[in-house]
């Protein structure tokens, strides 16, 4: 009984690492098309930060949200330097998402 146990409790912490190594991935199959763009005139600046080793890239995992935006009429910027007044400068909105700081990419 004592080995049927252990195999068990061996079996489940297989399962549970295996799962959290597990990559996201893009649905790009996801419909991401916008029958009436909010902005047609006016473009809204998104700056998206690539910039502090970043998981999520415009043309990664994010690309359906970046599609979608785009479609209703955001302007997509990627960032790769620092922050400074510069450059967030005519942008209205920085997108930042999983920065994982340490060694930066700027380039």
């Amino acid at each position: 009984m004592k080995f049927h146990f252990e195999f068990s409790y061996f079996g489940i912490l297989l399962i549970l690492f295996s799962s959290c190594n597990a990559q996201q991935k893009p649905d790009k199959e996801f419909d991401v098309s916008v029958k009436t763009p909010t902005y047609i005139r006016i473009h809204p600046k998104v700056l998206f930060d690539e910039g502090h080793n970043n998981m999520h890239t415009l043309g990664g995992t994010y690309s359906p949200f970046v599609n979608l935006i785009r479609n209703d009429g955001y302007i997509v910027q990627k960032n790769l330097s620092a922050f400074s007044k510069n450059s967030l400068e005519g942008f209205d909105i920085l997108v930042i998402s999983n920065a994982k700081g340490g060694k930066r990419n700027f380039k």
